[in-house]
């Protein structure tokens, strides 16, 4: 599943809809500070991750600002032996599917420029048409 997170509010209900699915998840957090994203991540304090942090199998920050954003989840709550920081997308894209496993769901939550990058990687590995074509 890849959802667009640009806020705390977009974020906080993407996570209500998450937290529905039974079972562990194994999260792909990706995000930057383009100029698109927005520079400041202070946002992130407002988003609801301690909900989330019991049911975190495994956690991949990519981005820019991979550090700050699995420091946030460590606060929340995820412990640091399941969080893993990729800067590079689809580093981070092929290890995220790793840990989730055959057969596994991956909830990739990722602001703008993330998803577009990861969007071209799923499209140049033919796993979704581009985006204009859906």
């Amino acid at each position: 599943m890849l959802a667009f997170v640009k806020n705390p509010t977009s974020y906080n209900t993407t996570l209500r809809t998450l937290l529905q699915e039974p079972g562990q998840k194994h999260i792909l957090s990706a995000h930057s500070h383009a100029e698109t994203d927005g520079q400041d991540f202070a946002w992130l304090w407002d988003v609801d991750f301690e909900e989330l942090a019991p049911q975190v199998a495994s956690l991949v920050a990519s981005g820019n600002k991979a550090e700050e954003l699995a420091m946030r989840f460590k606060y929340a709550g995820v412990p640091e032996d399941r969080v893993t920081v990729i800067h590079d997308r689809p580093g981070a894209l092929d290890y995220a599917l790793r840990q989730a496993g055959p057969g596994g769901t991956l909830y990739a939550l990722a602001g703008y420029t993330p998803l577009m990058e990861l969007r071209r990687v799923m499209d140049s590995r033919g796993w979704v048409p581009p985006f204009w074509q859906q």
